[in-house]
């Protein structure tokens, strides 16, 4: 697995998808970090920064899914949220906060009234 290959893929913003091996499986040992993402189905995840790019690798049991983050969550976790987590994902994370918030805030009412 040749990563540099790809690059012009991954900068277009294509997920490049790979078939495991042993070399592949050394070159992410080598290379990159265990790191965490989205659940997806995958079994583990991994990046490292190369030449300022952070690559990320989803490890799926027959394949590893590759991209490039604009930012590395390692380092500025804030833009990673804002530009790279898929905004569904935001979405639906800030309505459950929010609900439960809403939630605890009312309970608070009601008790602090003598309810």
């Amino acid at each position: 697995m040749d990563i540099e290959r790809y690059m012009h893929e991954l900068m277009a913003g294509s997920i490049i998808s790979v078939k495991k091996s042993d070399d592949a499986k050394n070159i992410i040992n080598n290379n990159f970090r265990k790191s965490v993402g989205l659940p997806c189905g995958q079994i583990a995840d991994y990046r490292a920064n190369i030449n300022n790019f952070c690559i990320h690798i989803k490890e799926y049991y027959d394949r590893y899914d590759i991209h490039l983050d604009r930012y590395d969550p390692k380092k500025n976790p804030f833009m990673h949220l804002l530009y790279d987590v898929p905004k569904p994902f935001l979405i639906s994370t800030a309505a459950i906060i929010d609900a439960s918030f809403s939630a605890f805030i009312s309970i608070f009412m009601l008790l602090s009234n003598g309810y």
